[in-house]
Formats: structure tokens, C-alpha cells, sequence
């Protein structure tokens, strides 16, 4: 399975996985949902990527609030999925599941290991806006850059 078009097409309408409100639908996802919502959220995740990847601004509006709203979005989505398998696992779901794994491990992957967004993070430490962040969005900031050294 790929995210693409026929993915995001498939999923909209009525999947309850491309609007996630604030309290998750857990009644009303079925393991049917599964594979196109994840896949239709994971390809605009990627969209979302590019873009940022393309035009990284190395400061905290810039590039981490857009990060964390890429990151929200996915385990939002992911979570409500992760949650239904855990309680109310079923053989579709499992296979539901299993259908979106390498394109979600994909998109992991992608994040702790752009080399865009990792020059992006060294840019903001070592930019001017550094010494105006809070010590707990230096924090955030070392440690995204460790997580891309070790990660």
C-alpha cells in the first residue's frame, strides 16, 4: 500500500479518521477505515513535509511549531487506531494494521532523518532567536538535535 491519491480519494467523506475531533471516535472506526484513513493522513503528512522540508525557516514559528503540528496530527490519528487494536483487536484490524505499518515507519523514518530539518534545528541554535527561547524550548530544540545524531 502507498500513500497516494486513490488512497486520500478512498478516504474521504465519511472516514472518521481524516477529522479527528477533540475526543477521538473510537465508536465509530471500523478496521475498514484503517487502511485508507491512515494512508489518505500519512500522504498529507508527507505533503506537509516537503513543504517544510523545502522552506525551513530556523526559528521556533517556523520550523518547530510546524513540526509539532505534523507530529500531532500522526499520533493523533495513529493513537486512535493503536488504541482500537489494543482493545478491541479483531483479525481486520490486525490486517488493517499491517496494510499501514511500512508507510507509517516510513514517515518516522523520514522525520529522524531529513537533513533538512536537522539543518533547520542547528541553524535555530545557532541563530540569533536562541537566546530569546525559554530554557524549556532550548530543551526541545537539544533534543531534537540529539535524537537526529543518535536517531
Amino acid at each position: 500500500m502507498q500513500c497516494n491519491a486513490e488512497a486520500m480519494n478512498a478516504a474521504s467523506g465519511i472516514n472518521p479518521l481524516m477529522e479527528v475531533p477533540n475526543f477521538p471516535p473510537y465508536d465509530v472506526v471500523t478496521p475498514e477505515h484503517v487502511a485508507p484513513g491512515m494512508l489518505a493522513v500519512l500522504a498529507e503528512l508527507h505533503v506537509a513535509v516537503d513543504e517544510l522540508e523545502k522552506n525551513i525557516v530556523p526559528t521556533w514559528q517556523g520550523l518547530v511549531d510546524p513540526l509539532e503540528r505534523i507530529g500531532d496530527r500522526h499520533s493523533r490519528t495513529w493513537g486512535i487506531v493503536s488504541h482500537l487494536k489494543g482493545v478491541r483487536d479483531s483479525d481486520a484490524l490486525r490486517a488493517a494494521v499491517e496494510a499501514v505499518q511500512p508507510e507509517n515507519v516510513k514517515l518516522g523514518l523520514r522525520l529522524s532523518q531529513s537533513k533538512p530539518l536537522y539543518e533547520g534545528f542547528k541553524a535555530l541554535k545557532e541563530g540569533t532567536e536562541w537566546a530569546t527561547l525559554s530554557p524549556g524550548q532550548q530543551r526541545v530544540v537539544e533534543n531534537e538535535l540529539r535524537d537526529f545524531v543518535l536517531g
